[in-house]
């Protein structure tokens, strides 16, 4: 479950370091005093609010001069040699080939293949992007980084994308009357948002454009996962439902409503036949896409469930880690329901 961390996200504002990409200086970024909640930005474009019809909402699109100079990137620091630069995650010497990385229920012969390679893990960043604005809250999902290369980060009301190869910094849509709560790439082109106010948007990251809007919850969407075979967007709120949507008719075509509290952890299995969800309920639930309102299979943690992740070398393991009050990951076999270690 290696994971490779290359982009370091500095939350700290007024602070000019080296080689630092700022998000710093947007003259149209106002808040109000108060809690988060209602620290709602004021600006004069963006999508339209809670209460405003889906043909109202404005976008922006913009890399306008000002938001490059407020996008700045310092320099001072020499780079590295290029023998501790992180390969580049597109490259073909980085991409995984088929004996590397077997897609196969899980035996003996993947397993010690899997282990038997040994990768060098990045400790250090080799970018640091300052991003005040961003949202100190476990169950929301901001940040997304897509297999396009391009990452999506939420600063209060606006959405961000910033393409890794380029360096170019793009203001991608700005709400009204509300914040952003969670961001996802559903593919190269199409980016979905949740908000807090229940809404969610489908938006064009080419042409910063509305595909849809989606008004399936009635409280703030904090998790998305996307599910490419069945083209099928998965969400979680804190009204305690998962949907499952089908972003081109924009319908439900599936709920769960086992839990009872906010859900704040989705993610589809590399298959696309298993959805996991956690909630702050305590509750990790399994449930088959094909299937009914009941979950294969369910257990309960000593913490709200968040974080999952399956195993792209095994099949139907599946690793999760519980809040403060639980302190541990666990790694469950779906296709026997068993836990296998924490």
């Amino acid at each position: 479950f290696g994971v490779w961390a290359g982009i370091v996200l500095d939350t700290r504002p007024g602070e000019n370091n080296d080689s630092v990409f700022s998000f710093t200086g947007n003259p149209n970024i106002t808040t109000s005093p108060g809690p988060v909640g209602n620290n709602t930005p004021q600006s004069s474009q963006g999508l339209s609010s809670c209460s405003s019809s889906p043909s109202e909402a404005e976008h922006n699109c913009t890399t306008s001069p000002a938001l490059e100079d407020s996008l700045s990137l310092m320099t001072g620091t020499p780079p590295r040699p290029s023998s501790s630069t992180p390969k580049h995650i597109n490259s073909p010497s980085y991409l995984p080939r088929r004996l590397d990385y077997p897609v196969s229920p899980a035996r003996s012969p993947s397993t010690e293949l899997a282990k038997g390679r040994q990768r060098k893990i990045v400790t250090t960043p080799c970018r640091i992007l300052d991003a005040p604005g961003l949202v100190d809250d476990f169950y929301l999902d901001l940040l997304d980084f897509g297999a396009n290369n391009h990452l999506l980060v939420a600063l209060l009301d606006k959405v961000y994308l910033w393409n890794a190869e380029t360096f170019q910094i793009t203001l991608l849509t700005t709400l009204q009357d509300s914040y952003v709560s969670s961001v996802k790439w559903m593919d190269s082109n199409v980016v979905a948002v949740g908000t807090a106010c229940g809404q969610m948007f489908l938006l064009d990251a080419h042409q910063c454009r509305l595909l849809h809007t989606l008004e399936h919850h009635t409280d703030r969407v904090g998790c998305l996962s996307w599910n490419s075979s069945l083209h099928s967007l998965a969400s979680g709120s804190r009204d305690s439902h998962v949907k499952l949507m089908d972003p081109r008719s924009g319908l439900v075509t599936q709920e769960y409503t086992h839990h009872t509290e906010e859900v704040c952890g989705l993610r589809w299995s590399p298959e696309g036949n298993c959805l996991s969800s956690g909630g702050n309920d305590n509750q990790l639930c399994i449930w088959s896409a094909a299937q009914s309102q009941r979950p294969l299979m369910q257990t309960r943690l000593n913490a709200a469930v968040k974080a999952m992740a399956w195993s792209p070398h095994q099949h139907g393991i599946l690793a999760c880690g519980g809040g403060a009050a639980d302190r541990r990951i666990h790694f469950y076999n779906i296709v026997s329901g068993s836990p296998l270690s924490n």
